[in-house]
């Protein structure tokens, strides 16, 4: 949080040399640029007026990148994700364009009445169709087990951790009823 890195900051400047910095989780080969990195956090929280932030698995250098990357050839990092998901997983791209389309289709017919006309539902929706069969490479047997288990434990650059939890119980989901306790 805020006071936090006030905090730090304050410690960091009692201590005067960077060769001093021994905290928990600090490399000594990363003494050097711990108070940048305090420095440039300090100013996002200033510039954004944020109280609190939390970390995630992934670095902001690759999640920078990949956006800009996208962003300079108008495609999305998510798209390119599920694209080598689907690749790597050998998923017959006939069929889950074939699941896609019904699937928004049917998603088209009930949104208004069950208040799903949020874009990122059939976004959400359209992801998990194209990846619904992953799990086939690994067996037959629960298969849509298997799929919900790679999505939901997979760096999958571009997706929160929430996203890939909502879409591996999608696709866990799609053989059998999906828990409604999972989205209350």
């Amino acid at each position: 949080n805020a006071e936090g890195l006030a905090w730090l900051k304050r410690k960091l400047f009692k201590l005067g040399d960077v060769e001093k910095i021994d905290f928990d989780g600090i490399k000594p080969d990363r003494r050097a640029i711990f108070p940048a990195g305090l420095a440039i956090l300090e100013a996002i929280f200033d510039a954004l007026e944020l109280k609190r932030m939390d970390h995630c698995e992934g670095a902001l250098r690759e999640g920078v990148l990949y956006d800009l990357m996208g962003r300079h050839h108008h495609e999305d990092v998510r798209e390119r994700t599920l694209s080598s998901l689907m690749e790597r997983y050998h998923v017959d791209l006939e069929q889950a364009a074939r699941v896609e389309a019904k699937a928004l289709h049917a998603l088209e017919q009930v949104a208004q009445s069950w208040d799903l006309q949020h874009e990122s539902y059939a976004e959400l929706l359209s992801w998990a169709a194209k990846v619904h069969e992953i799990g086939l490479d690994i067996a037959h047997y629960h298969y849509h087990k298997h799929g919900a288990y790679l999505i939901e434990h997979s760096d999958l650059a571009g997706f929160s951790r929430e996203d890939q939890q909502m879409l591996a119980l999608l696709v866990r989901g799609h053989r059998r009823n999906i828990p409604k306790d999972k989205f209350a």
